[in-house]
């Protein structure tokens, strides 16, 4: 999502599973959506699919991919 300005706040509940396919509804290309699809699995495995995308903590998530990817390039 280098450069995205896209970015939404959720104002009502959204189970994290399905904010997730939402999402990767809006992304063209295949290979994109195979590349954050993977990503995004692994968040709601991590996190749960029944959570509440609009009240998980930032920092945790931050915390959550840095962990996870911190040594990964980009």
């Amino acid at each position: 999502m280098a450069g995205s300005s896209n970015v939404r706040s959720i104002r009502q509940s959204v189970r994290l599973a399905d904010a997730r396919d939402i999402y990767l509804n809006t992304v063209g290309s295949a290979n994109t959506r195979r590349g954050y699809g993977i990503a995004l699995a692994a968040l709601v495995d991590g996190f749960g699919a029944d959570s509440d995308a609009g009240l998980l903590d930032p920092d945790r998530v931050d915390g959550w991919f840095r962990f996870r990817w911190g040594g990964a390039s980009a």
